[in-house]
Order: C-alpha cells, then structure tokens, then sequence
C-alpha cells in the first residue's frame, strides 16, 4: 500500500509532522487512539529529541522542521521503513560514497590433469598418486588424533571448572569457626 505525503511545502509544523509519523509508522496505535496513539507519539517524539540531543539532526525553527533534512534523517531510522513506502517524500539527495573494496589476489600452484598416453608413465602416475594418497592419509590420522586429544582435553578442562564452581556454591553457605 503506497501511502502519500500530505506535505508539500519545504517547511513542516512539527505538531503535523510528528501526528503524521504516528499514522503512518503505528496505525494500529492511531486507529486506537487515546492513550495508545499518545504512546505512540511519545516513542517518536523521543527518538527526535534524542536525535536531537546528539546533534544529529538540527533543532526546530519557530516549531517547523526542514522536511528534506527531517525526512533524510527518518529514513534512516531502524524500524522507520515504512516511510521508503510513502510517494513524495522530500529527501535530500545526498548519497555516501564508498570506495570498492580492494581486488584479492592470490598465487598458488596450478596443477593442470595431464592424462599420459603410454602405459609406462600412465604407470607411474598412478603410483605417484597411490603414494601421495597414502601420505595423505597419514596426516589426516595425525590430525584427527591431535583433534581428538584437544577435544578430551577440553572436555577435562570444562568437566574441572564446572566441578570448582559447584564446590565454590556450597562452600559459600557454609560458616566456619574461628
């Protein structure tokens, strides 16, 4: 549902403004109304007196805000997005600019499959490969060993500390005597 902006002016009163922004990001809360719809307005009300407190976004001149500025800062808001619904908003045009992210390189080996056409060197490729593969293997046992062993270890470790806090809890309704 594509909502429009009532404003057309550069200048907006706040009072309308704040009304507005209560319709638009809480419907429920205004079509309740009463205290509902004034809690509602209290949440937006602080979030641009805080906004303001912090220099973020300029006070208000003669109880009117710059709709460009105000809308800029209120699209930003985390839980505003209905207001990138609204047709017509005036917004300020200004668009951070990043630079792109640095190009990743690498170097490594190429190992392009070369398939030998005699049965002599397609022989002894093939017992290349069985004799890599079961170096492979080997250091892949050592490891999964070292892991293992890190994990008992953890294990240990957690099975120590929860042990020590359990004895610190009943030690600590305990009164000894002097």
């Amino acid at each position: 549902m594509k909502i429009k902006n009532p404003f057309t002016t550069p200048q907006i009163k706040e009072s309308d403004l704040k009304e507005w922004l209560v319709q638009v990001l809480y419907p429920r809360e205004f079509s309740a109304g009463g205290s509902t719809k004034t809690s509602a307005k209290k949440r937006i009300t602080s979030r641009i007196h805080y906004a303001r407190k912090t220099g973020v976004l300029a006070r208000a001149e003669n109880r009117s805000v710059h709709a460009a500025t105000f809308f800029e800062w209120a699209c930003a808001q985390r839980g505003w997005e209905a207001l990138a619904e609204v047709n017509g908003l005036p917004r300020n045009a200004s668009v951070p600019l990043t630079s792109p992210p640095a190009a990743k390189g690498e170097t490594s080996k190429v190992s392009p499959l070369s398939i030998p056409t005699d049965l002599e060197s397609s022989q002894a490729a093939l017992i290349d490969a069985h004799k890599k593969n079961i170096e492979l293997q080997q250091e892949n046992e050592v490891l999964e060993r070292e892991r293992r062993a890190t994990a008992q270890f953890l294990k240990k470790r957690q099975k120590r500390a929860d042990q020590g806090r359990e004895h610190g809890r009943k030690g600590r309704g305990v009164k000894r005597e002097k």
